[in-house]
């Protein structure tokens, strides 16, 4: 398989386990820190879209693999399938932005919260660190 191929199939592996330990990490941890309710829920989630994104994206990425093993592929084909995956990671910045912010916005007003200001920022910050760029044309 082409190089460039492969390492972006590393690196989105690499974000779809981020994806996974992230949203699994603030759900355990989101009971312990005080939020309102309505913005706990928008965290919640927050945590369904980034597993709902490692879930479409694992399922490309398996596709890929199997792409690669068919001497029919071309590296177009392949190339493409990596957009598609890259397209399903990029996916999850906008409602990760929107929930950081609202996050920071509700803990200028409430110092209590900055426990949840960490836990939601850092993990957004894994996740979108992990993000791969696609690969350039075959």
């Amino acid at each position: 398989m082409n190089p460039q191929i492969e390492s972006f199939i590393t690196a989105a592996r690499t974000c779809v386990y981020q994806l996974w330990e992230n949203a699994s990490y603030v759900r355990r941890e989101l009971p312990t820190v005080s939020l309102p309710e309505s913005l706990r829920q928008e965290v919640e989630t927050l945590c369904d879209t980034w597993l709902e994104a490692k879930h479409d994206a694992l399922s490309e990425l398996e596709e890929i693999a199997g792409a690669g093993e068919v001497e029919s592929a071309t590296l177009q084909d392949l190339a493409n399938r990596c957009l598609r995956v890259q397209a399903i990671l990029c996916d999850v910045i906008e409602p990760t932005d929107r929930v950081v912010r609202k996050v920071h916005e509700v803990a200028r007003t409430d110092p209590g919260l900055r426990l949840a200001v960490l836990l939601v920022t850092e993990s957004a910050t894994n996740i979108l660190q992990s993000t791969p760029e696609g690969p350039t044309s075959p």
